[in-house]
């Protein structure tokens, strides 16, 4: 009996449904993927020039922490954006993580 060929065998056996669920499942993991991570890619890079003047009405409040965990604490209330930055700026050399807002 002679051996068939290669392209012949695979005429003789159809598809794997095996290896077709497993394609199909790298398929839908692949999308899943990449549709997560493509908002990633569209972060805005936009920062406020230096001279940018904030017109904001009401107080600015300055927040920090010590550490990744550690809670977030109120440095004080302040009437301008400009002495709330100050103050900003020294926690953050002091080692402190903070935020304005």
């Amino acid at each position: 009996m002679l051996k068939p060929l290669a392209g012949e065998r695979i005429k003789q056996k159809g598809p794997n449904h095996k290896e077709l669920s497993m394609l199909r499942s790298f398929a839908l993991a692949t999308v899943a993927a990449l549709g997560l991570l493509t908002p990633a890619t569209f972060t805005s890079t936009a920062q406020a020039s230096p001279g940018h003047h904030y017109y904001h009405r009401g107080c600015y409040h300055v927040y920090y922490r010590s550490g990744c965990r550690g809670p977030w604490r109120c440095a004080g209330e302040y009437g301008s954006h400009e002495r709330a930055d100050r103050v900003l700026r020294s926690y953050r050399v002091r080692g402190f993580e903070c935020y304005l807002r």
